[in-house]
């Protein structure tokens, strides 16, 4: 897994690889975190442009949507 993780270049892509196995589904995996709510989608999008430009939103949401969202794919 790490070498896989080490190949990957996009925020999309290390999603894809660590919560599906699967780096190249980075193009669908917004479409399909907006299937578990629009509060996925929109977290996935605060983490990739905090890491380039700051966020300066709701810290405790952006924390805890992960979680949240990563409960929700170990159930199913």
């Amino acid at each position: 897994m790490e070498d896989a993780f080490a190949k990957v270049t996009t925020t999309h892509q290390r999603m894809g690889l660590s919560d599906f196995d699967d780096a190249g589904l980075g193009p669908g995996l917004l479409g399909w975190l907006n299937t578990k709510g629009r509060w996925a989608g929109n977290d996935l999008q605060n983490c990739k442009t905090g890491a380039h430009i700051g966020f300066f939103g709701d810290l405790r949401g952006l924390i805890e949507d992960p979680e949240r969202l990563a409960r929700s794919v170990v159930r199913g």
